[in-house]
Parts: C-alpha cells; sequence; structure tokens
C-alpha cells in the first residue's frame, strides 16, 4: 500500500490535480480487496468505513488510480466497468458470465504466446493483450 500511495502521490503532484485525503482512501478500499469492482460496488464498501465520501468521488478517483496505473479496467459485454489491482498484479485472463457477470480469472501465458508469435510474424507492435472469454458460468448454464 505504501508504495501505491507514492505513486498516486507522484500522478497527483505531475498532473497538478489537488491533494485530497478522500482519493487515497479510496485507493485504500480498493487495494484493502481483491474482487474486481464496480464503482457502485466499491462505493458500498466505501461508505461503511468513510460515509463522507460521495460516489462522484469515487467515480473521479477512481478514474485517476486508474491513469496512474494502479488498477486495470474490464469492460462486459453490457457496458459495465469493474476495476482490478494493476501494480505488481500478474498478468491474467478473464471469463466473464454474460448472465451473471461473475468473472474468473485464468492464467492465459500461452495464448498471449500464440499473439505474440503473430504479431511478430506480421511485424505489427501491440500495446495491450487482453484475454476476454464471454460465455455462460457452471451456475447459469444450468
Amino acid at each position: 500500500m505504501k508504495e501505491e500511495r507514492e505513486i498516486l502521490r507522484k500522478y497527483i503532484e505531475v498532473k497538478s490535480l489537488r491533494k485530497t485525503n478522500q482519493r487515497y482512501k479510496v485507493l485504500e478500499v480498493f487495494l484493502s480487496n481483491e474482487e474486481h469492482l464496480s464503482v457502485d460496488e466499491l462505493y458500498s464498501l466505501i461508505k461503511k468505513k468513510y460515509p463522507e465520501i460521495s460516489h462522484s468521488t469515487v467515480f473521479r478517483s477512481m478514474k485517476i488510480i486508474f491513469e496512474a496505473g494502479l488498477a486495470s479496467k474490464i469492460r462486459h459485454c453490457d457496458g459495465l466497468i469493474k476495476y482490478e489491482h494493476a501494480y505488481k498484479h500478474n498478468q491474467h485472463g478473464h471469463m466473464i458470465c454474460s448472465k451473471c457477470h461473475k468473472m474468473i480469472e485464468f492464467d492465459d501465458t500461452k495464448i498471449k504466446e500464440l499473439l505474440n508469435k503473430a504479431t511478430k510474424k506480421e511485424n505489427f507492435k501491440p500495446q495491450i493483450f487482453k484475454t476476454k472469454i464471454l460465455g455462460f458460468c457452471k451456475k447459469c448454464q444450468k
């Protein structure tokens, strides 16, 4: 948490943003939870501990935390965005249930190796690799 706070502090300073305790509180709650969280879900957790923090503050803070490289976005097919930890976090793919929105992480190393071969063959320089599989989880298949 200490490193992440410092990264956020430097980002805020470089971008000439206001330094507020609320942003660090949002970061604290976000990092203390290993789940993939939407802004609404994160806000529900935050208001239990810090009732003075508004939904819009959580929304704006997560935008800054994402831009600082401390969070990754995962977009569902219905447009719902969830965040997960990005700093010093193993890269992986996601299987997302189209019905209940459950997210299951999986090791996508082999898939990324194949993608790397394909991009090298075509002399294509990729910027982002994200493996996302949409379908139905075991529970929703019933």
